[in-house]
């Protein structure tokens, strides 16, 4: 069923396009027949008048035509036309977003996969780097261990040369000196006193890393004063003091 006609509010007959009773407003917004306007003017008193429907005051001049289809409703849509009209925007506004939301989702899977490669790439990179320099630290630090190994075991071999020449050459003076004690109680009669006094001179002589090259003479017998038959000390030669182990090694190997 159409809808019905506009009609003037003044005489409730539909307005016209054209002609005497064309619709046109006043300021308020109103709309009516402009005959019945003029009609409604005249009757107020002729240049001025209120709207019929809100009070407001117009003026003849201020008559303003509207250009209107003879049926307002002409080219109006239908309430059925908006619907189909506006499901048919709302199922291509879903179709863009379905679209547009499988783009998204395949670029993002693209950008992730790239992302993915690259750190793979970039973790195979630092695992090669870390096993290549795990495999010069090695190797540098084998050679190192060599190194020390043979300049240990070269130091090693010299202090068991060095310890028995020492050995050796404590023997030989242990043999002197007893040699010379035994001529001391026999050839000179030395007392007990002496000979203690003569072992306690030499004994230095006997350790292992006592000065291999002092002469013979240190361990010549103190000459005995045949009167008080007591030997005189102060023309014994010095016993010279050793040095001491590490000192000796030291020295052998360039106070390393």
């Amino acid at each position: 069923m159409p809808p019905p006609e506009p009609t003037c509010p003044v005489c409730m007959e539909p307005w016209t396009c054209n002609g005497n009773h064309r619709i046109c407003c006043i300021p308020c917004g109103h709309v009516y027949g402009r005959s019945c306007l003029l009609k409604w003017l005249h009757r107020c008193g002729d240049d001025t008048a209120k709207c019929p429907q809100c009070g407001e005051q117009f003026e003849d001049k201020l008559i303003i035509n509207l250009y209107a289809p003879g049926n307002l409703w002409d080219g109006c849509c239908r309430l059925e036309e908006l619907k189909a009209h506006y499901k048919s925007k709302i199922h291509e506004t879903n179709r863009h977003c379905e679209t547009a939301m499988a783009e998204y989702m395949e670029k993002s899977l693209s950008d992730t996969e790239k992302l993915r490669a690259d750190l793979v790439r970039q973790c195979t990179e630092l695992k090669e780097q870390n096993s290549r320099e795990i495999a010069e630290f090695q190797d540098k630090t084998r050679v190192e261990i060599e190194s020390l190994h043979g300049e240990v075991l070269q130091m090693v071999d010299q202090i068991v040369r060095m310890c028995n020449e020492q050995n050796a050459t404590a023997n030989a003076n242990l043999a002197t000196m007893k040699e010379q004690m035994k001529k001391m109680a026999e050839e000179e009669n030395a007392t007990a006193m002496e000979l203690i006094e003569f072992v306690e001179r030499s004994s230095p002589r006997l350790s292992l890393f006592s000065n291999p090259h002092a002469p013979a003479s240190a361990f010549a017998a103190a000459p005995v004063d045949s009167q008080n038959n007591r030997s005189h000390t102060d023309q014994l030669p010095p016993i010279p003091i050793p040095p001491h182990p590490t000192d000796a090694a030291k020295g052998q190997h360039g106070g390393t």
